[in-house]
Formats: structure tokens, sequence, C-alpha cells
């Protein structure tokens, strides 16, 4: 005996209009999901970073971070990064065609692999007045070959910004007093007392022609230097001032203070991913 269906007509239609549209979304869904898949792939042997501003325009602000996401290509692994900020970085270096960036994660990411730094703040350094791209990965290198305390790591990639291939950049550390990077204590208070001993670490920076709110250090004529760590310029400073300036003003000390000083402690030397 046959089975009978009780459902309405009108409902039996619904039924199937739903499972039609339920279908044609899948057939939308599957072929964007492939050219998806087609549009993060690393290119050549080097991994691929592709940078996607939320507005879809250019990074031109050298000040002021924008939002992006970032998609790292590495062999078998794509790695997706959300609410990531960027804006440009440098000095003279902004001032060229091809931009330097300075990308900052909304929480600490381990970029370059197990053992380097984990960190929010990240540099992709564009190399536009070295025409073999190499000169800043050199002086890494020759670092970790003198056995220096600390060497940036760096990562050479192709980067693509908003779908436009930008050429080859070095990604590499954020240059900051960090677990990892540059450890040296943070100085959390005011030095008050002249009694106090404020011989550890500090972090220097030769100074050009470019303007800074940091604290500056005269050796000659021809020698400045900055200090991006501690940065404060409160009365409390003119200690640690008169402690720099005159190892400084020694030469016999000046380069062995600044590379004892720049960064103290038990550091691994960085490999280079």
């Amino acid at each position: 005996m046959p089975r009978v269906f009780n459902r309405p007509a009108a409902e039996c239609v619904q039924g199937l209009a739903r499972a039609l549209r339920l279908v044609a979304l899948c057939l939308v869904l599957i072929p964007l999901s492939l050219a998806a898949a087609d549009t993060y792939k690393q290119k050549t042997t080097l991994p691929t970073l592709y940078i996607e501003t939320f507005d879809q325009k250019d990074v031109t602000d050298h000040d002021n971070y924008k939002y992006c996401r970032i998609v790292m290509v590495n062999g078998a692994d794509t790695t997706h990064f959300d609410s990531v900020r960027i804006r440009g970085r440098g000095n003279t270096t902004w001032t060229l065609p091809k931009k330097p960036y300075r990308i900052k994660f909304p929480k600490k990411t381990r970029l370059l692999g197990e053992g380097e730094a984990k960190a929010k703040d990240w540099v992709l350094l564009a190399n536009a007045g070295d025409k073999l791209l190499l000169r800043n990965a050199l002086a890494a290198c020759v670092g970790e070959f003198m056995q220096m305390p600390f060497n940036p790591c760096f990562q050479f990639v192709d980067l693509y910004l908003n779908g436009r291939y930008d050429g080859n950049y070095q990604l590499t550390d954020q240059m900051e007093v960090h677990k990892g990077r540059i450890e040296i204590a943070h100085q959390d208070t005011i030095v008050t007392d002249p009694t106090t001993d404020i011989s550890g670490g500090y972090f220097l920076e030769p100074e050009g022609n470019t303007a800074s709110d940091g604290l500056y250090f005269i050796r000659d004529a021809t020698s400045a230097y900055m200090t991006p760590s501690p940065t404060s310029s409160t009365s409390g400073s003119s200690a640690i001032s008169r402690h720099i300036s005159t190892s400084l003003r020694r030469p016999s000390m000046a380069k062995t203070s600044l590379m004892r000083n720049v960064a103290t402690g038990n550091i691994p030397t960085p490999r280079r991913s």
C-alpha cells in the first residue's frame, strides 16, 4: 500500500526552495574558497607576506597606525593575523619610493619561530638604499660571528601590499628593550640619590640629523648619541647623563662601554630564521 504524505504542497515547495538555495550557496562559496587559496601562495623560495589594509589604501602616514590583516605563507604553513596595525618608519629611508614599515600585533607574537622574541612590534626594512639588499643582514651576521650579546633576527620575505608586489623586504626585530631583544633592566623609578648604582645597561643609538624627544649625550663635535631607554628627561636623569657622557668622553672606554652597556646579561645569540 503506497505511503500517504499529509504535508501541504506549499510546505514541500518551501523546503525544496531552501534546499536549492543551500546548493546555490555552496556553488558560490566553493570557487571563492579556491580563489582565496590561490591568492595566498608562496611565490618564490622565500616566505610570502601579504598585507591588506582595511581601507585598501597605501600606508602613507609615518606616525599614525592604520589597521590591516596579514597572511604569511611559508612552505606548507599559512598563518593569518587580524587587527594588526601598520605605519611608516625610518627617517631618510621613508622619503624613498620603496617604503619601510613598522607593524604592531594586538598581542605578543613569535613571528620568526621558536627561540626568537615574542613581541608586538616588528619591522619591515625595505633596504631601498642598498642595491644588494644585504647590508643590514650582513651586519647582523657579523655581529653573530663576533658573538655579540644581541643580534637582530631576520627573515627575507616577498611583500604584497593590497595585492601589489612591492619587492623583497627584511622582516626583523624592532630595536627595543625587551626579552629576547635588548635585555637590560627598565628604570621604573626616578633616581634621586646620587649614591645609587646606575652603571647598568643603557640602550644608545648613534644620532645623525634626526630630531627626537629622547635624551642626548654629546661625545665630541662629530659624535652624538640618543637614548631610546631610558627616555625620561626628568631631573633624575642628570646622574644618568653624567655617567654615560663620562664613559663616552673616554676614548679608551668608549668602544667597550658601548658594547657592554647596549645589552647586558646572559642573552642567547639569536638565530637567523
